[in-house]
């Protein structure tokens, strides 16, 4: 990872950070050279600096391991585990980061609340509220998927069709490999997994890689676009941009213009409709707060980290206890997101949220 000038942040040091034997992941008994084989129950037992190469077996969130069924025993539902091949010697791209895990923790409780309002209606009751979001059989399209957890995970929790997207190498390589291991695991989710390169940056690049698999028609307009670990190279906050640009609003460019006098209402689905975009972060370096200062330009960005509901920047920051604004003089503040803290971030087109 390349070190801007004048930028003396070292890297954060992450919960369950150190070695792999000091990070929670086991060795087995008898590992090839190099090899790092570790057992992962937890986002503290994933190391940003285990530098090896091995599999890492992720035994999925055990309210929703056992798919839709009810009566498997806890020892069932441990059985659910993604093996998941990584290689750090191979750069950044083939490591598996704990903003993965910290995605598919958060997803996977947005997955159990859905099943619990899903039998809620069957019994007869009814919150009446606008249903939220759903991950069941959503088109879901990951940037930066690296090895593939995050992507993998949502396809056989929550049945999704997932799109793993990187650039072409050995990321791409690791990626198909652990689709074919864990393709039990996805089919008995319900989910399908496909993997295709995307370059950010590129004007017509996600539909390119929409095009480049069956699942065309799925994944050339996916209706939630995820990300983990994605935002650390100053070189790549414009790529990655542009590209949640083109995918949010269709196109890429300078922010919206304002606002005609208001027309007369438009029929339903006169405009494209916006995906939903979380992106999972851990601030390590003080440029991070650019990418998030750029984002605003384009989207309401808001910190939805269990816990938490403020806007990018506020709560347990410097000072400030959980629920704190972390405003400061009217303006949002990121840099109260301490440095080293996981956190979910989920993007909002402004242009789509003023038409609602």
């Amino acid at each position: 990872m390349p070190v801007e000038e004048g930028d003396d942040e070292r890297w954060a040091e992450l919960p369950g950070g150190g070695s792999s034997d000091g990070g929670g992941n086991s060795s087995s008994d008898d590992p090839e050279e190099g090899e790092d084989v570790g057992i992962v129950d937890h986002i503290s037992s994933l190391s940003a600096d285990d530098g090896a190469a091995g599999t890492l077996f992720y035994p999925l969130p055990a309210a929703l391991s056992s798919s839709s069924s009810s009566s498997s025993s806890p020892d069932e539902r441990r059985r659910r585990t993604l093996s998941i091949s990584h290689d750090s010697t191979q750069g950044l791209a083939a490591r598996v980061w704990p903003s993965a895990a910290m995605l598919v923790e958060f997803i996977a409780a947005e997955v159990e609340r859905e099943k619990e309002r899903k039998d809620k209606k069957n019994s007869g009751s009814s919150c009446g509220a606008a249903p939220p979001f759903s991950w069941r059989a959503a088109s879901v399209l990951e940037l930066g998927s690296g090895p593939g957890l995050a992507g993998i995970a949502v396809a056989a929790l929550a049945g999704s069709r997932v799109l793993l997207t990187d650039l072409e190498g050995p990321a791409l390589t690791l990626a198909r490999r652990n689709v074919e291991e864990n393709a039990a695991e996805i089919e008995r989710g319900g989910g399908s997994v496909a993997v295709a390169a995307l370059p950010w940056g590129q004007q017509g690049g996600a539909q390119r890689a929409a095009e480049a698999v069956s699942d065309t028609r799925h994944f050339a307009s996916p209706t939630a676009v995820i990300a983990a670990d994605v935002i650390y190279d100053g070189a790549l906050f414009s790529p990655l941009l542009e590209t949640l640009e083109e995918l949010a609003f269709g196109t890429r460019g300078s922010a919206p213009s304002p606002p005609p006098p208001p027309p007369p209402p438009p029929p339903p689905l006169s405009f494209r409709p916006s995906p939903r975009i979380l992106i999972a972060h851990v601030r390590r370096w003080k440029r991070d707060s650019r990418f998030w200062a750029a984002a605003r330009k384009r989207f309401e960005v808001i910190d939805v980290t269990p816990g938490r509901s403020e806007k990018a920047g506020g709560g347990a920051g410097r000072g400030g206890g959980e629920g704190a604004s972390g405003i400061e003089g009217g303006s949002k503040r990121y840099s109260s997101h301490e440095k080293g803290a996981l956190r979910v971030f989920e993007l909002v087109p402004k242009i789509h949220k003023s038409r609602q």
